[in-house]
């Protein structure tokens, strides 16, 4: 069975897999502040998602979004800072990939086969993911850090 077999059958509550707990969205407690994505290890091609239901973040020409992808691709900084406002107190985070479809079509998915996250708290306001896209097994090598304040 999947992982988003498993995360609809528990209506996506946290799953403990070979004793880590396997998340598919994390939530990081922020109104208002800044935010430092760091992506580690090797380039994945892999990415982020980061929302804020009631607010937005602040990309580099001064606009806002609620939604933003950051992709860590060769080519692509390592890092990045943006400012944010969620109204609602809360920024959602949760791991993107691209798939190639039938026929040559590439999507950007997320929460599909065997994706989930494992965080761990590394400090104050600092968190380090380890992600698995949907293919394959679960296998979380991809990995970012961020830090609020």
């Amino acid at each position: 069975m999947t992982l988003q077999e498993q995360f609809l059958q528990n209506h996506g509550a946290p799953l403990l897999i070979d004793g880590r707990v396997v998340l598919q969205i994390d939530r990081i407690p922020i109104k208002r502040g800044k935010l430092r994505i760091e992506f580690r290890g090797n380039y994945s091609g892999s990415g982020i998602a980061l929302k804020s239901k009631n607010g937005g973040l602040e990309l580099s020409d001064g606009e806002w979004v609620p939604l933003l992808h950051i992709w860590d691709e060769p080519g692509l900084p390592r890092v990045a800072e943006h400012r944010v406002d969620c109204q609602d107190g809360e920024l959602r985070i949760w791991n993107v990939y691209k798939n190639t479809q039938p026929g040559g079509r590439i999507t950007t998915d997320c929460w599909t086969g065997n994706a989930g996250m494992i965080i761990e708290d590394v400090g104050r306001n600092v968190r380090r993911y380890k992600c698995s896209n949907g293919t394959g097994v679960f296998n979380p090598q991809f990995e970012f850090e961020i830090t609020w304040k």
